[in-house]
């Protein structure tokens, strides 16, 4: 139900961003498109430096203490949590509005665009400060209320920025429009925090929280550099016509993954319940149970829908994204494929972080991240965006396979490999179809079509 609640969320969020983008693509210039992607990417460094991996680190500690029935210590931990990355985000701020001017000399070449930077520092409070609301109320299991609230505060963000872009306010006038959605957002996520949490209490052990996540922070700025590798590779070796295609890819991919991200991060909490701390006498055979159950599910969800993706690739890319992105239909298949083999990764959800080996989690990540650049280094000077796409998909398999060994050594990991082995099968037999159709009647508005069909062999099979 919880992961019902975010993949609606993420449907809906996509819909209405694909929508506006249409729009205001064409009310902004190329230049000033080029100076939002930077503006975009300040405000992720700064939630990525202020997080502090606190928002990882209040999911734990709430669920946790939440299953132990420890009602004060979750509060105090929860809001402890939001209270350091207030005191980081403002320092941030601070910092970031003094040094606009030189910023924007540096960043946007020249300070007259420092205004811009100024503005931002309302955005980067309002999406900072989300984060550690996130985390206590996926530690409560709220899913349904932040979907809710996501979609909600999504909606207004897009449709204020459309507006002002109309009102000829420009690039000023859309910062704006994201920073009062995105206010709007945490104001939302703090009013059910209080509700669901309780009144507002503090806890001194600040130190005890920021030694569990900074590892955490650790791996996020990992992550971050996740998100970039293969673009950061593809700029300076592909035209940029190569490089929208590759994004038309990993948009889809998006899409397709966030399914399973969804069931992912709704095992989080879960997991801290049957495994609620560190001690000795903690058993971890609920956790074991769990995620062979998780495994089970993520399997016969996702294989499916990433081979039948997969399969209709080139139907599906030309229909949504128009014939001139059919090069994007082969790094989508490549992408799609990976997904499926290294599914179980989703089953494991933050299982590191439930059993407080941070710094595993994030060992992993980075090596996850270096090995996959590396493959991708090899790979995209002779293939290009396809090069691209296979790094990519690499570092699911690595991070599944690191990870794997590393939990071993601390509980008897098992997989459903039973369901695993039938959904293979069942997607195999249902992607063959599909291609065979698509061989001797080739459309893309057959999509649907090609949609029945596979659905109907993966069922049957």
């Amino acid at each position: 139900r919880g992961s019902t609640y975010l993949i609606a969320s993420n449907v809906a969020n996509t819909a209405v961003s694909v929508a506006a983008f249409v729009i205001i693509a064409r009310l902004i210039s190329r230049e000033e498109m080029g100076i939002l992607a930077v503006l975009l990417l300040l405000a992720a460094g700064a939630r990525l430096l202020t997080g502090l991996g606190l928002g990882t680190a209040a999911t734990k500690f709430v669920a946790s203490f939440d299953a132990m029935k420890e009602h004060e210590k979750m509060q105090r931990t929860g809001y402890s949590c939001l209270i350091i990355n207030v005191l980081a985000t403002a320092v941030l701020v601070v910092a970031l509005y003094l040094s606009a001017d030189l910023l924007a000399a540096f960043l946007l070449g020249g300070s007259s665009n420092g205004n811009l930077l100024k503005l931002l520092t309302l955005e980067i409070v309002a999406t900072c400060v989300n984060n550690p609301l996130v985390g206590i109320l996926t530690g409560l299991k709220r899913f349904r209320e932040i979907s809710l609230v996501s979609v909600v505060a999504f909606a207004v963000r897009q449709f204020l920025v459309v507006v002002f872009l109309e009102l000829g306010l420009g690039l000023p006038g859309l910062i704006i429009g994201y920073g009062i959605g995105d206010s709007l957002n945490s104001l939302a996520l703090f009013g059910y925090t209080r509700k669901f949490l309780g009144p507002l209490a503090t806890d001194l052990g600040f130190t005890h929280l920021l030694k569990f996540s900074a590892p955490l922070l650790m791996r996020d700025g990992a992550s971050f550099a996740w998100t970039w590798f293969d673009r950061a590779l593809l700029l300076p070796l592909v035209a940029l016509s190569q490089l929208g295609a590759y994004n038309v890819a990993l948009t889809a991919f998006g899409i397709l993954d966030s399914a399973p991200q969804a069931i992912s991060g709704t095992l989080f909490p879960y997991y801290s319940h049957f495994y609620p701390d560190q001690s000795k006498t903690s058993k971890t055979e609920d956790l074991e149970n769990a995620v062979a159950k998780a495994s089970r599910y993520v399997s016969l969800f996702t294989i499916p829908l990433c081979l039948g993706l997969a399969a209709t690739a080139m139907p599906a890319t030309t229909l949504l994204a128009s014939n001139i992105y059919a090069d994007a239909a082969y790094p989508l298949a490549v992408l799609s494929v990976s997904l499926a083999a290294g599914c179980l990764v989703r089953a494991l959800g933050e299982i590191f972080v439930v059993l407080g080996r941070t710094k595993t989690s994030a060992t992993v990540t980075i090596a996850s991240v270096l090995l996959s650049a590396l493959v991708g280094v090899a790979l995209v000077p002779r293939l290009g965006i396809l090069g691209a796409s296979v790094a990519r998909g690499a570092s699911l398999l690595i991070a599944l396979g690191l990870s794997i060994p590393f939990l071993r050594r601390i509980l008897r990991l098992r997989f459903d490999m039973g369901a695993y082995g039938s959904a293979w099968l069942a997607s195999l037999l249902m992607a063959g179809s599909v291609l065979v159709f698509e061989h001797f009647f080739y459309s893309k508005h057959l999509l649907p079509a090609y949609v029945v069909v596979g659905g109907a062999v993966f069922f049957l099979a």
